[in-house]
């Protein structure tokens, strides 16, 4: 079976991931963590695997990365890419693959993983994707008592927990850097989407429209729990990210 999303999806991501609060927040966290553990973005290697319609990419291209490249199951996603001028190839990510022109200093695969039903396979085939010593980042959402609708029309098969998700690494042969929950501000929001119902009733996989002042506060709360991720982990928190290496022995 190959990873498939709804179209509304890619068209609803085209139009927002540029300045939405959830993109936006997840990028500045992966940059502001490659950095705690050494590398500037802009001196990388970088794959997104699971790229979706290329809005990680074009923050790492304005961040000053050249060395880029997107890869997804979907043709409409990737064409919108490609008008970008930045490389994006398919890929079928529920086949063993090898990602050409490796190896890579750094994989993403952001929101990806949930969506695989045989993890093993995808990470280890992520791993031989990397250099040695090469890092993975990915973010997940988190906790099982969350999965509600929202996660069935986004075709989630598991939600995790940060310690379900350092196993999983650690079995496919990455050592975990750092693995923490994030927006936990949004949190409330999540149980009441979960306990109520969807945020507008629509079967749909659309992103909530949020007034620009609200986008603004949610960007401000994103950046303090940045500032808290520098000295200690979230528990709690409706997403997890990790940054982990490549472990050759």
């Amino acid at each position: 079976m190959s990873l498939k999303m709804p179209p509304e999806h890619y068209r609803s991501l085209a139009a927002l991931e540029d300045h939405y609060w959830w993109h936006q927040g997840r990028y500045h966290l992966i940059r502001a963590a490659l950095e705690r553990h050494g590398r500037s973005p802009a001196e990388l290697r970088v794959a997104d695997v699971g790229c979706g319609t290329g809005g990680f990419l074009r923050y790492l291209r304005r961040l000053g990365t050249r060395e880029l490249a997107g890869f997804d199951y979907s043709a409409e996603a990737l064409e919108g890419i490609r008008r970008d001028g930045i490389r994006a190839e398919t890929l079928d990510l529920e086949q063993r693959f090898a990602l050409p022109d490796g190896p890579w200093d750094v994989v993403a695969c952001l929101d990806v993983l949930e969506h695989i039903q045989d993890e093993g396979p995808f990470l280890e085939a992520v791993r031989a994707s990397l250099a040695p010593g090469g890092r993975l980042v990915l973010t997940v959402p988190a906790h099982a008592f969350l999965f509600s609708e929202w996660d069935r029309r986004l075709q989630h098969f598991r939600r995790y927990s940060r310690r379900g998700l350092r196993q999983r690494l650690e079995a496919s042969g990455f050592r975990v850097r750092e693995i923490s929950c994030f927006f936990s501000f949004v949190l409330p929001m999540a149980l009441a989407r979960k306990w109520v119902g969807g945020y507008d009733g629509r079967e749909t996989c659309e992103f909530p429209p949020v007034p620009a002042i609200l986008n603004r506060t949610l960007l401000g709360l994103s950046a303090l729990e940045r500032g808290w991720l520098r000295r200690a982990f979230l528990p709690m928190g409706t997403s997890v990210f990790a940054l982990a290496q490549r472990d050759d022995g």
